[in-house]
């Protein structure tokens, strides 16, 4: 959590360094949260739960679960997160702006 935050501070900060505006800002911290988001969707949720089955093996008394079949279990959680994630990106972004 550290490292992202630190991660997400520093992308301000370089934000700033660089000359960017508020809708540069916002592009950067708006980019970066649906790419963190769809990696999560993708490789976490998709390859590493899902097909390699990787939590079976450290949690094998959950192997016959239904979930582990099922792909679409958060699917409606992660696409409300896609479109939110945009509009909380103006936070920061105004947050950088306020403190430059």
């Amino acid at each position: 959590m550290l490292v992202w935050l630190g991660g997400f501070i520093w992308l301000g900060a370089d934000g700033l360094r660089q000359g960017c505006g508020f809708l540069q800002l916002w592009l950067r911290y708006a980019v970066s949260l649906e790419f963190i988001k769809l990696f999560d969707i993708v490789v976490q949720d998709q390859w590493l739960v899902m097909t390699s089955g990787f939590y079976k093996r450290l949690f094998p008394e959950t192997a016959d679960c239904a979930g582990w079949k099922d792909r679409g279990w958060n699917l409606k959680g992660q696409l409300i997160r896609l479109l939110v994630f945009p509009v909380l990106s103006l936070i920061p972004a105004g947050l950088c702006m306020l403190f430059r």
